[in-house]
């Protein structure tokens, strides 16, 4: 009876260990537009030229997959299939599926070195390369040469955390720069560059969707609203995230609309240009939580400098520092029934602001310069902050350096000496 016994318990176990063992393996799929072989995905040499080749093999793959893709410059409407739609032509991201870039490719002595700075792997929306570069990103709306780009050029619809995008430059979407519809993708490493879009989320437009981003950036969007992201419905999570030179009429680095409760972490704004509301603007039942980001440089022509708040809408701004926005006197605006509770916070001229609460200060942070944001040893933020408003899942700043590094945390997005 005890051999039946343990007999059964062994067949158990390796039965389990091999549902295991077909869990955890990942097939990989390779892309690389230099590649020169069989262009089947299955090395470097043969690497798929499309990554749109490499996404329809992985539709139909046992999950989990991974894409990794080498650095060069790759467009949605490049396969070939061609059933493409032109504009319409759009990457659209996997559940269980993890696209990679960042990597050194076949032509390099060693193919999976990944460096997402140093070997840049491009998602373009510019189709038929004859893109006029602009200097200011307000210019983008009015550039004629972006009319006939991809209105959209990396899609999330109805997907799962599974669905991963780590390592790409998204640029020059002619709609935005990636759109999540009802998809709550993860979204780690990637810079947003240089799109654009007539009404809502240069960058990032989120209807009804929820993405978590890490370590990405924004930078030189623009749109009417939200030049960097626009969100509607959703409760996006950003930590360790830069928004700089965005631009747009309302909200230029995020805009939120419509019950939208993002949680923003660790995140740097700087630079961001709007007519209301240079940082964040929230309209309409959004209660956005906002600890330890550092918002300097933005500008409103009108109020606004940093934050505006309307119709119901309420914020809760922890350990960030608010300095050098203009106009300086009305960083925070709250409208029809808004209202923003801020605590241990550095803002310029917040004192006798209704909304200066528990433990605020108006002290010069003493930033290492003007475009460098870190602390100097003598900065008042230093062990300014409250620890209990510490995002749990956040160990260390955008450097790396640890948070809590005297046992209370600093205001800013950077963690003093």
């Amino acid at each position: 009876m005890m051999i039946k016994i343990n007999l059964k318990v062994m067949l158990t176990s390796c039965l389990i260990a091999m549902l295991i063992g077909r869990t955890a393996f990942t097939k990989t799929i390779y892309v690389d537009d230099d590649a020169t072989g069989a262009n089947d995905g299955s090395s470097w040499m043969n690497a798929y030229n499309w990554l749109q080749d490499a996404l329809t093999d992985a539709n139909s793959a046992e999950k989990p997959v991974e894409i990794a893709v080498a650095q060069g410059c790759y467009k949605p409407d490049q396969g070939r299939g061609k059933i493409l739609h032109g504009q319409k032509a759009t990457f659209q991201l996997i559940n269980g599926v993890t696209l990679k870039g960042g990597f050194a490719g076949f032509d390099e002595p060693n193919p999976n070195t990944r460096d997402v700075n140093l070997y840049e792997t491009i998602l373009s929306g510019d189709l038929k390369g004859n893109d006029v570069d602009v200097n200011d990103p307000q210019d983008l709306l009015d550039e004629s040469s972006r009319n006939d780009n991809s209105y959209c050029i990396v899609t999330s619809r109805m997907t799962l955390k599974t669905a991963v995008l780590d390592g790409f430059t998204i640029t020059a979407g002619s709609h935005h720069g990636m759109c999540n519809k009802r998809g709550n993708p993860t979204v780690i490493n990637c810079t947003f560059r240089g799109n654009r879009a007539e009404r809502w989320g240069g960058g990032m437009c989120n209807n009804n969707g929820s993405p978590s981003l890490k370590r990405c950036t924004f930078s030189h969007n623009s749109a009417k609203y939200g030049g960097g992201i626009w969100n509607m419905k959703g409760s996006p999570v950003l930590t360790l995230c830069t928004f700089r030179g965005n631009s747009a009429k309302f909200g230029s680095a995020m805009y939120n609309y419509d019950n939208s409760h993002p949680q923003i972490s660790n995140c740097t704004f700087s630079g961001n240009s709007a007519k209301y509301g240079a940082g964040i603007y929230n309209n309409k039942n959004c209660r956005p939580k906002v600890s330890n980001c550092t918002f300097t440089g933005n500008s409103a022509d009108r109020k606004g400098g940093v934050i505006h708040n309307i119709h119901y809408s309420s914020l809760i701004l922890t350990n960030s520092i608010l300095w050098n926005n203009a106009p300086d006197e009305n960083e925070i605006v709250n409208y029809v029934k808004s209202s923003s509770i801020v605590r241990y916070c550095n803002v310029q001229d917040g004192t006798g602001q209704l909304w200066f609460g528990e433990g605020c200060i108006d002290a010069d942070p003493l930033f290492v310069g003007d475009d460098n944001l870190r602390l100097l040893p003598d900065s008042p933020c230093i062990n300014a902050g409250d620890n209990t408003a510490v995002a749990f899942d956040i160990a260390t700043d955008i450097d790396g350096k640890q948070c809590l590094t005297n046992n209370t945390v600093d205001m800013g997005a950077f963690e003093g000496e």
